[in-house]
C-alpha cells in the first residue's frame, strides 16, 4: 500500500474555500513527491442535506467574516441571499460530481473541486443543483454528458460512500490533512496549516 497524503475537504465548506489557495500550494509542491501519493477525500457536511433560509444565512455570516480576515478572500454577497437563503444545502451532490471527475481523470479532483468551490463562494452558484454541477464540469473541460454517466455506477456509488464514512470515522472536521502508511493514519492539521509546516510535519512523519 502507498503512502497518500490525504485532503479530506467539502465543497459546501467556507472554511475549504478559504484554504484553497493554500491547498493549490500543497499540490503544486507535493505531485512531484516520490514518497507519497496525494488524494482527495470528499467530506459529506451537509449529508442529510441541509434546510436553510434567511435566517441560517445570517447565522454564517461570522463564521464567513473570519474565513475572509484568516485567508483574504471573499465571499459573494449574493452567495448569502442566493445560496443560503433560498432552501437547503446538500453536499451528495457536488461530492458525487467530484468523485466522478476522479474517476473519469484520475489527479484532476483536486482543481475541479477548487473550481466547484468557487462557482459556490464566488459565484453564488447553487452546487446542490446537479445540473449547476455539470455546467462547471463542462466549463472545466470535462464532457458532462461521460461525467453524468458515471454518478449512477455502483463503483461511483461505493467511492462517496467510503468517502463519507472516513469523515465521520476521523471526526475533525473540514479542511484536514492525513498521512496514511501502511501502519498508520495521522492528522496533520486543517485551516491553520501552511505549506512550509505541512512539509515539515509529512517530513517528520517519513523520515
Amino acid at each position: 500500500m502507498s503512502t497518500q497524503l490525504i485532503y479530506l475537504m467539502d465543497p459546501q465548506c467556507g472554511w475549504c474555500f478559504g484554504f484553497s489557495g493554500i491547498m493549490h500550494e500543497i499540490v503544486a509542491h507535493f505531485q512531484s513527491d516520490d514518497r507519497l501519493e496525494l488524494s482527495l477525500v470528499t467530506g459529506g457536511l451537509f449529508h442529510p442535506a441541509r434546510v436553510t433560509g434567511p435566517n441560517f444565512a445570517e447565522e454564517k455570516r461570522p463564521i464567513a467574516a473570519r474565513v475572509e480576515q484568516m485567508f483574504g478572500v471573499n465571499f459573494a454577497d449574493d452567495y448569502f441571499s442566493k445560496v443560503l437563503g433560498t432552501g437547503h444545502l446538500d453536499s451528495l451532490v457536488p461530492c458525487q460530481v467530484i468523485n466522478a471527475v476522479k474517476m473519469k481523470t484520475p489527479g484532476a479532483e483536486f482543481g475541479f473541486a477548487a473550481r466547484l468551490i468557487d462557482a459556490a463562494f464566488i459565484e453564488a452558484r447553487d452546487i446542490s443543483e446537479l445540473s449547476v454541477c455539470l455546467d462547471v464540469v463542462q466549463e472545466s473541460g470535462f464532457d458532462a454528458k461521460e461525467v453524468e454517466l458515471i454518478l449512477s455506477t455502483p463503483e461511483l456509488v461505493e467511492m462517496t460512500e467510503k468517502s463519507f464514512e472516513f469523515a465521520r470515522q476521523a471526526g475533525t472536521g473540514f479542511p484536514s490533512l492525513f498521512l496514511k502508511t501502511e501502519h498508520a493514519l495521522t492528522h496533520l492539521g486543517g485551516a491553520q496549516l501552511d505549506l512550509k509546516t505541512l512539509k515539515a510535519r509529512v517530513d517528520a512523519q517519513l523520515n
